[in-house]
């Protein structure tokens, strides 16, 4: 039997063998193998635990090895495997089952008991890719270990547990199974967690040409900046970007996963779970976890009891925050939840439908974090801490927001090295990293959003506002980012303030009444994720009525696996109600009703830029992700479009890359209405987001 650990460097990681020998000579412990501090602090460790879990510790002189010896071995990882391959050698074990090989990982106190680790999920996925089956964990990063289904791990509490558990990988190896079968190459993509209630796009008044370009941004996977004074409402918006980007399909929730472990984050809860209480078979609920986290139907006749005391095992894990009681199966769910079978979370997507996934802090699905990562470092940030580095090759913020959002508050106030280290991910989405002659590659596949001011003072060009600012100061200051990096950036919005009229106007109400909370009146609309809008409520079995804004039976499409993870969120041309005194023409939008269009561009992107069986990973068939070959296939004009965009290239002096952009914005926009062909409306809109407004420099007329 071979004991193996792993030592943290850079994305991949290598395998560390643990070997023991025990020799006659004075009683000692000599550990070689290039070790740091932490790892030489191990032999005193392992000697105490070892001796108060009951063992005897050995007399001989004993020598440990951790191979390949010119890497260095950092941290405290290492404790449980060089303590298990110490009493292996001292019984025989490590003389048995030669092809056995063993992943172990925990830090030991001196009582015995293992403490959990960090980088657990990048330790199996590398001990998979090198043919290890078996590991053993503390039984905090079990969940962890488990998200690989291929993968068996063993969860321990103490020294004692893990040496029983390699006696009993001993004993039943020639009978030993594969792994749980509940991780991503079994389950249905989205099937992790819910996500925290949706900030709503409503509060954002008077911006609808930023909120339009954040809509194109989200659903066709492109870069924004926006640019105005200071208090336009820039960063309001853009941090609201996330509500309007559907959870990660299950390969790449993996890999953010992975890549955050080996920062050292999250903990085994997520950092994103609000459904800590929750309990599978209900006994256990408390009043805030069961149903909807954003409160829609968690009032005293909603689907579960507040109390949790009739919940039955998943009775209403729906993710979407709407009662499912039109998707059950017999009988119906009772309102009052007395009566809730564990049948009510059947769902049309084929999402959360399990009894032990759903909400299950103990699930692997609970440690996989299915949120698209939103990062919004300092602007003091340094170069390694946008890019990573550090003696072990660490993921910088480029790669910890993979799958997700970068956003850059204030853009111009970042180090020029650090916006220009942003080039090249931005288009080979990995970064990669050099460091003592060793190089590791992370993922980098990011959306890139850039929010700031148009000069140092805030005021260039602004409405009855004076700038201050000199234009060498005005060059100088746009002149950081460089025009490379804005070459690479498809959409640009000017953003205003916006009329005092727009943000103090109060809203109609139903009945025609007007409300002091002006700002509030959005809230008809309802704001919970994947809820359709619409006033015709939904008859139940047994006459039961719910709520207004619960959409019918079938008017919910199925989407494939990696496309939105919204239930209830329709695609295809349905049109959208919208509740009284709210009319669509009045511009205000909700989260809710842009995440339509975003649902439906994503959807025709999956099926068209896809090419049959061809794979995916991290959302490359997203339209901004499209290559040359790709954007000849999929982005085809007319004599009279192609001769349009033409014309603008010359005018504005743009770049073959702004070409590209301009076509894949347009093809997004022609997505999102439902339209096969892009016509010259779709490229117009492009173009428009493409020129920079009134409040820029002249030299970047041509950038």
């Amino acid at each position: 039997m071979e004991i193996v650990s792993f030592a943290h460097f850079g994305y991949e990681g290598e395998i560390i063998k643990v070997e023991a020998d025990l020799r006659r000579g004075i009683p000692a412990v000599d550990l070689v193998g290039l070790p740091d501090g932490a790892v030489r602090e191990a032999r005193e460790r392992m000697r105490a635990a070892v001796r108060n879990s009951g063992f005897e510790f050995p007399r001989e002189r004993i020598l440990i090895n951790l191979s390949p010896a010119d890497l260095r071995k950092e941290g405290s990882s290492f404790d449980l495997s060089i303590a298990l391959a110490v009493l292996g050698a001292a019984n025989g074990m490590l003389m048995q089952e030669p092809e056995l090989r063993v992943m172990v990982l925990g830090e030991l106190e001196l009582s015995g008991t293992v403490r959990p680790v960090k980088g657990v999920l990048a330790a199996v996925s590398r001990g998979l890719e090198c043919g290890i089956r078996h590991y053993i964990v503390p039984e905090e990063n079990r969940a962890e270990a488990e998200i690989r289904s291929e993968a068996v791990p063993s969860g321990v509490h103490t020294l004692n547990d893990a040496y029983f558990a390699l006696a009993s990988l001993l004993a039943h190896e020639a009978g030993s199974s594969g792994g749980r079968g509940n991780g991503p190459g079994s389950a249905p993509a989205y099937m992790v967690r819910w996500r925290e209630p949706a900030p709503e796009f409503s509060e954002v008044r008077g911006q609808h040409k930023l909120v339009r370009a954040l809509q194109i941004a989200a659903a066709g996977g492109h870069h924004l900046l926006a640019y105005g004074p200071p208090g336009s409402g820039k960063t309001l918006a853009l941090t609201r970007f996330p509500a309007l980007l559907p959870l990660l399909d299950s390969e790449t929730a993996v890999t953010v996963t992975r890549i955050h472990s080996l920062a050292g984050f999250p903990d085994s809860g997520g950092n994103n779970s609000p459904l800590s209480g929750w309990h599978p078979a209900g006994e256990s609920n408390t009043q805030t976890v069961c149903c909807d986290p954003g409160a829609a139907f968690n009032s005293p006749n909603d689907c579960c009891d507040p109390g949790g005391v009739q919940n039955t095992q998943t009775c209403c894990c729906d993710p979407g925050g709407v009662f499912n009681t039109h998707f059950v199966s017999s009988p119906p769910a009772h309102p009052g939840g007395v009566q809730n079978p564990h049948t009510v979370t059947s769902h049309p997507g084929g999402m959360f439908n399990t009894l032990s996934g759903c909400c299950d802090p103990g699930s692997p699905w609970s440690s996989l974090l299915s949120d698209p990562p939103f990062r919004e470092p300092h602007p003091n940030a340094s170069l390694e801490g946008i890019a990573g580095g550090g003696r072990l090759l660490r993921p910088g913020e480029i790669s910890l927001a993979h799958g997700g959002v970068l956003f850059l508050d204030e853009a111009a106030q970042f180090r020029a090295s650090v916006l220009q280290a942003l080039r090249a991910p931005l288009e080979t989405g990995m970064v990669t990293l050099s460091r003592a002659g060793r190089t590791a590659r992370f993922p980098a596949r990011f959306q890139l959003l850039m929010a700031m001011n148009p000069c140092p003072c805030g005021n260039y060009a602004a409405k009855n506002r004076i700038c201050t600012c000199s234009p060498d100061m005005v060059e100088k200051y746009w002149k950081k980012l460089s025009a490379p990096l804005l070459d690479r950036i498809d959409l640009r919005v000017h953003v205003d303030n916006p009329d005092s009229t727009e943000l103090i106007a109060p809203a109609q109400h139903p009945a025609g009444e007007t409300t002091e909370r002006g700002a509030q009146a959005e809230r008809e609309v309802p704001a919970e994720r994947g809820a359709p809008t619409g006033n015709t409520p939904v008859q139940h079995p047994a006459g039961v009525t719910a709520e207004p804004g619960v959409t019918a039976p079938n008017t919910t499409a199925q989407h494939p696996a990696g496309v939105t993870a919204e239930p209830g969120v329709p695609t295809g041309n349905t049109p959208v109600q919208h509740p009284a005194g709210v009319p669509a023409e009045s511009g205000v939008q909700t989260t809710t009703q842009l995440r339509i269009a975003v649902a439906r561009a994503r959807e025709a992107q999956w099926r068209r830029n896809r090419r049959g069986e061809r794979r995916y990973e991290g959302m490359e068939w997203l339209n901004a992700r499209l290559g040359p070959a790709d954007i000849e296939r999929v982005c085809r004009l007319s004599e009279r479009t192609s001769a349009f965009l033409s014309q603008e290239m010359r005018s504005g002096a743009l770049s073959g890359r702004g070409g590209h952009g301009i076509l894949k914005v347009a093809r997004t926009i022609a997505d999102m209405e439902g339209s096969d062909e892009i016509c010259e409306e779709h490229l117009t809109e492009a173009v428009s987001f493409r020129k920079w407004g009134a409040s820029v420099p002249d030299f970047l007329l041509d950038v």
